[in-house]
């Protein structure tokens, strides 16, 4: 995989509504829908980090990661 796309559901919602978007991507991309536990996305920066560093072995997603845990502590 060399791209991906990480779609964030709104509240109600669901991972499943990502597959929608596959059609404006070529097969170059990866579409990934996320689905959270807290109340509203914005809260949810610790599930995104943690969610990424165990289910994606991606250079690119690594890099994110460790600048995205700094931030957060």
């Amino acid at each position: 995989m060399k791209n991906a796309v990480i779609y964030v559901h709104g509240k109600g919602g669901n991972a499943e509504e990502a597959n929608r978007y596959k059609q404006f991507f070529d097969d170059s991309f990866e579409i990934i829908g996320f689905d959270y536990k807290s109340l509203n996305p914005w809260d949810a920066k610790i599930e995104f980090i943690n969610y990424l560093r165990n289910n994606n072995n991606n250079k690119y997603f690594k890099k994110w990661v460790r600048s995205e845990e700094r931030r957060v502590g």
